[in-house]
């Protein structure tokens, strides 16, 4: 059987609960026969920088002796603070599909944890104030005010606008008719791109 024959038959033993099925694929598992995994790609963005609401997105990829096999997407908003001053989770948004979730479940396979940022030095004023020194910069120079629908760096790459975030397109070909734009040099990117990353890591 190739790798999709024997991942649609475990999903499909798993989802009518096929109880001799299931055992048998167990018994390979147990044996190193099969061998099933999680990849996890991960990435933290911090769209609300006022209020210190962290995006935690990542993609997940199921691999069955190591090939990708079925891949989905994660999401979940966090905050630190409250009485407690711990993480508040939101609830997780997963394009999980039910049947391969049903597989997860009954083969035990554990899907990892969401990676929390570092709270030592996550909240760095430094951060934020070369940004909104940049933004002061910015506004000076008559450009647009805050809130802003992207980044545009070197006036070439678009990016989502907060630090951290991803490049989404380049000029000319994406369209930023009628949005709200923080221009940044190269130089200015690096440097909040910099201070972000020393934070998280802490």
């Amino acid at each position: 059987m190739s790798v999709k024959e024997v991942f649609d038959s475990m999903v499909l033993a798993a989802d009518e609960n096929d109880v001799a099925s299931i055992e048998k694929y167990k018994e390979h598992m147990k044996k190193g026969e099969l061998v099933l995994s999680i990849l996890v790609e991960e990435k933290v963005s911090i769209p609300d920088e006022e209020d210190k609401y962290f995006q935690l997105d990542r993609k997940l990829s199921l691999l069955i002796d190591g090939e990708s096999i079925y891949r989905w997407q994660d999401q979940n908003n966090v905050y630190f603070g409250g009485e407690e001053e711990e993480w508040l989770f939101e609830e997780t948004e997963s394009s999980l599909d039910a049947k391969v979730d049903t597989l997860i479940e009954v083969f035990d396979i554990k899907l990892p944890e969401f990676s929390l940022p570092n709270t030592g030095d996550i909240f760095d004023e430094d951060v934020y104030d070369l940004l909104d020194s940049y933004i002061a910069q910015a506004l000076d120079e008559g450009g647009d005010k805050p809130p802003y629908d992207f980044w545009l760096v070197d006036d070439d790459l678009v990016a989502e606008p907060f630090v951290g975030g991803y490049q989404v397109g380049e000029l000319p070909e994406f369209d930023l008719m009628g949005k709200k734009v923080l221009r940044l040099t190269q130089e200015q990117f690096d440097a909040l791109e910099e201070a972000y990353y020393e934070a998280l890591e802490g």
